[in-house]
C-alpha cells in the first residue's frame, strides 16, 4: 500500500527512556524553540540559501537520525508509545497517510507525537564543518555555532557591498578590501562622480519600502518609458514615464487593483525633494499619477537632473476597495 513508500531499510533506533519520556522543564521548551530556530538557519545558511545537510564532521549517530529519510532528524519528534526519532515533517507527513510509526506500525494517536528536547540539544552539540568548507574554510564548530560561524567566514562568497549602484562582483570576504581598491564603482566613487555620488545619497535616504527609479535621458528622449516591475501588497506594479505630458504614472501589472501612493523626485538637496500623494486612483482608470510632474521648468532647476538622469520613488499605501 502507499504506506509502504514511507518505510525505510532500519537502522539502529533509540529505545532509551531519555528519548521517551514526557518530563520536560519550562526553561527546556524554551531552549528548543531556540534551537530549532538555530538549526533552520544553520541549515539554510549553508550553500547561500540551499537546504542541503550540513557536512557532520563525525557522522551523525544512528539515534539522532530520521528514521523515514535517514538524514539528522531536523527539528526532532519522537513517538510517545515506541520512541522512534523522526523529522518533524516527515513524521506528520506519514501521520497524515497512517496512524503508525513507519518504523515499527505501532498505532499512533495526535498526541503520540512530540517535539525531542534532549534529542535536539544533542544534535546542535554535534561538529561540523563550515559550509564553505569547498572554497579553502578549514574550521569545524558545533552545529548551534555554524549561523554565527558563517556570518563572519571570511571564505564566504558576497555581493560587492555596491551592487545596488552597478558592480555584481562576488567575492570572497577575505578579499574584500582587495576588490573594492579595483571595484568600477569604487573608483567613480573617488574620481568624484557626481552622478553616483547623487545615486548614493538618494538611496540612502529613500523611505523603507520606496522603489527607486532612474529615469534616463528624461529631457531629450521622446518615448515613454517604463521600469522594471515592483512588488507592493503582494501584486506587481511599475512606473510610466511619459515626456509630452512630463508625468509619472503608477501602473498596475497583471491585475486591476488600485492604492494610494506617494511619489518623489529626488533633489541633490534633500530640502528640496518634491512630492505628490493620491489617495483618490478613480476606478475607470487603469494607471493614475501627475502629469507634469517632471515639466520643463521642474527639470531646469538646478538639482533634479543629473547626467542626463532624473530619478523618483514611489512608495505604495494602502489598496483601495472598488
Amino acid at each position: 500500500n502507499s504506506f509502504c513508500t514511507l518505510l525505510v531499510v532500519p537502522v539502529a533506533m533509540p529505545t532509551s527512556p531519555s528519548l521517551s519520556s514526557t518530563s520536560s522543564s519550562t526553561s527546556l521548551s524554551v531552549s528548543a524553540s531556540e534551537s530549532e530556530s538555530s538549526f533552520a538557519a544553520s541549515v539554510t545558511r549553508i550553500e547561500r540559501g540551499d537546504d542541503e545537510e550540513p557536512e557532520f564532521v563525525d557522522g551523525v549517530p544512528d539515534e539522532l537520525q530520521c528514521g523515514i529519510c535517514l538524514g539528522v532528524a531536523k527539528v526532532a519528534h519522537v513517538t510517545e508509545e515506541c520512541g522512534h526519532l523522526y523529522c518533524r515533517d516527515c513524521i506528520l507527513g506519514a501521520f497524515d497517510i497512517k496512524k503508525a510509526c513507519p518504523y515499527c506500525r505501532e498505532p499512533l494517536t495526535d498526541k503520540g507525537i512530540r517535539k525531542s528536547v534532549r534529542a535536539q540539544r544533542e544534535i546542535m552539540a554535534l561538529t561540523v564543518n563550515c559550509g564553505n568548507a569547498k572554497h579553502g574554510c578549514e574550521e569545524t564548530c558545533t552545529l548551534s555555532d555554524l549561523e554565527r560561524h558563517m556570518e563572519r567566514c571570511q571564505y564566504a562568497k558576497i555581493d560587492c557591498p555596491l551592487r545596488t549602484y552597478g558592480c555584481d562582483a562576488v567575492i570572497s570576504r577575505k578579499v574584500l578590501c582587495e576588490h573594492l581598491s579595483a571595484c568600477p564603482v569604487a573608483v567613480r566613487l573617488s574620481q568624484g562622480d557626481a552622478a553616483l555620488e547623487h545615486e548614493m545619497a538618494i538611496h540612502q535616504r529613500a523611505n523603507r519600502g520606496q522603489f527607486i527609479w532612474k529615469i534616463e535621458n528624461i529631457q531629450s528622449r521622446r518615448g515613454q518609458a517604463c521600469s522594471p516591475g515592483f512588488m507592493a501588497h503582494g501584486l506587481k506594479w511599475c512606473l510610466r514615464h511619459i515626456p509630452a505630458q512630463g508625468g509619472v504614472f503608477v501602473v498596475p501589472v497583471g491585475h486591476n487593483k488600485r492604492a494610494s501612493f506617494t511619489l518623489t523626485i529626488f533633489n541633490t538637496n534633500q530640502d528640496n525633494d518634491v512630492t505628490d500623494f493620491d489617495g483618490g486612483w478613480p476606478a475607470a482608470k487603469t494607471s493614475w499619477g501627475f502629469a507634469k510632474f517632471t515639466n520643463p521648468e521642474r527639470l531646469g532647476t538646478p538639482g533634479f537632473v543629473v547626467d542626463g538622469c532624473a530619478t523618483v520613488g514611489v512608495v505604495m499605501h494602502g489598496l483601495i476597495d472598488d
